[in-house]
């Protein structure tokens, strides 16, 4: 059985973490339990629902791929700290890395 993805959102002045629930559960679920879908203003049918903030019940550590968060930002990586550490294949954190192909976070 394949697993889901985990979506980890982060956003605001304080880089919180948000959470969203599974985007599968908005239309698809109520057309199962034969409710009405959500809709757009134009009256077409939403593909999603908004994300909605959730409180986590544990901590949890999230690694952020280092210049992922637009595609340009790798050309002023010379303006960035350098990143906390690298996953090596493993998904394994180390502060140096470890082999040429550890992404750095």
């Amino acid at each position: 059985m394949k697993t889901k993805a985990r979506i980890a959102h982060l956003a605001g002045p304080t880089a919180t973490i948000q959470n969203t629930p599974p985007l599968v559960t908005s239309n698809k679920a109520r057309a199962k339990y034969g409710l009405q879908p959500r809709r757009n203003p134009d009256g077409s049918a939403q593909r999603f629902d908004v994300l909605r903030t959730q409180k986590l019940a544990k901590p949890a550590t999230v690694y952020v791929e280092q210049f992922s968060a637009h595609p340009m930002e790798q050309d002023a990586a010379d303006l960035y700290w350098p990143p906390d550490g690298y996953l090596d294949a493993a998904g394994t954190f180390h502060r140096e890395p470890t082999s040429p192909d550890a992404q750095p976070r």
